[in-house]
């Protein structure tokens, strides 16, 4: 019998909105595995400057980059003591691997760009450490993302249903969905349309805030049909082109400017209501289309993860296009369907990691497009003094 393992799972989106991290349960191995969240928790980036400045295009000096990576990874090792020991474990001796997604400054395949310093974390924990998850698939064709849907296909094992199929819709800088057909069929991923890039930024100009916090403005506007239909034009590159978004396709600043010039910089509320209404129909009709194409059952639940999942506006969207759906379909948050809407990626994280331990392929031609064969995912460090696995052992890194 294999025993459990506890794993700890990072993830630090594109929205730059902080760190989240997961502990995880893990129980069997490979695909067979079952996955328990045990604590999350999530800090905010206290200085973001040079990694803003090069996720938006800009240029940064050797010490500024070094140091924003230096950052990164010590938030990290803070983050992992602080949601261990919530869990009543000690970080030192009771972790069995440290997976590590680092924060992506540039994603345009075959390249991408996963910052994070892995060094402080090693000092604090005597287990394996695991990063760069990208980059295999980059390399062999893919695009290297979305990345979870092998674990969404375990996390929400229990939600999946013979003659259905059910949609995990990740809301967060972009849109990113897994399909996941039947009750064990294989997983489809694929990226929409930029998300909270959109709604964040023209929260910081409509708003003079971050974000529109628990999604209230939104809520509380009336999207334009019309300026939605011009919108969906814009942003839907990724889903049209069946590849994932990166660099340019966020439309942070002209999106939300298309829409204001519609209908007036003086209705924040209906201007945010008609980004979040165009998100949810680009999303909905890729889900159906995507599908359609891979001759799927029909979509009979959807269920809404990611920082988007926080606001009220955007899910409202969403419930409003999928009970206009014929046949309607089931909605819900990932919090309702019992995986924290905010844990998920980083939970998603701990368990792709473990596959990797285990030698399971985490992507493939239906998920990140890949077309050639790959070496095994992952970069490999061991923890403080623990010896790690060799080649060839059980349980070794492949």
């Amino acid at each position: 019998m294999t025993p459990l393992r506890h794993v700890v799972g990072f993830m630090s989106g594109t929205s730059l909105d902080g760190l989240d991290a997961a502990l995880v349960s893990i129980d069997g191995v490979g695909e067979g595995m079952t996955a328990t969240i045990l604590a999350h928790g999530s800090r905010p980036f206290d200085s973001i400057e040079a990694i803003e400045r090069l996720a938006r295009g800009g240029s940064a000096t050797a010490a500024a980059i070094t140091e924003a990576s230096r950052t990164v990874g010590t938030l990290h090792a803070e983050l992992l003591e602080v949601v261990v020991r919530e869990a009543g474990l000690d970080p030192r001796h009771d972790l069995d691997l440290v997976a590590v997604h680092g924060q992506t400054v540039m994603h345009r395949p075959p390249l991408s760009w996963q910052l994070v310093d892995p060094w402080p974390l090693v000092r604090s924990v005597e287990c394996p450490i695991v990063c760069d998850l990208r980059s295999a698939d980059l390399v062999a064709g893919g695009q290297g993302a979305p990345i979870t849907p092998q674990a969404d296909a375990i996390l929400f094992r229990e939600l999946r249903e013979e003659g259905s199929t059910l949609a995990v819709v990740n809301l967060g800088g972009f849109v990113n969905v897994t399909l996941l057909p039947d009750a064990d069929g294989d997983p489809i991923g694929f990226d929409c349309c930029p998300c909270n890039h959109l709604l964040d930024e023209a929260s910081r100009d409509l708003l003079d805030a971050p974000f529109d916090r628990d999604g209230v403005e939104t809520a509380s506007g009336r999207a334009d049909e019309a300026a939605a239909d011009r919108l969906v034009g814009m942003i839907g590159g990724p889903a049209r082109d069946a590849r994932s978004g990166g660099d340019g396709d966020e439309h942070r600043e002209d999106g939300w400017r298309l829409v204001a010039e519609a209908i007036g910089r003086d209705r924040p509320a209906d201007i945010l209501a008609t980004i979040a209404a165009t998100i949810a129909s680009v999303t909905m009709q890729t889900i159906e289309a995507r599908a359609s194409d891979a001759d799927s059952p029909r979509v009979g639940r959807i269920v809404l993860a990611g920082g988007g999942a926080r606001n009220r506006g955007l899910v409202e969207a969403f419930h409003d296009r999928c009970t206009a759906a014929i046949p309607p379909a089931s909605i819900a948050t990932s919090d309702e369907s019992g995986i924290g809407a905010e844990a998920r990626e980083a939970a998603a994280m701990a368990v792709l990691g473990t596959l990797c331990l285990d030698g399971t392929d985490v992507g493939g031609a239906a998920t990140t497009g890949r077309t050639g064969p790959t070496a095994p995912a992952g970069l490999w460090i061991r923890g403080g003094t623990r010896a790690a696995p060799r080649l060839g052992d059980a349980g070794a890194p492949p």
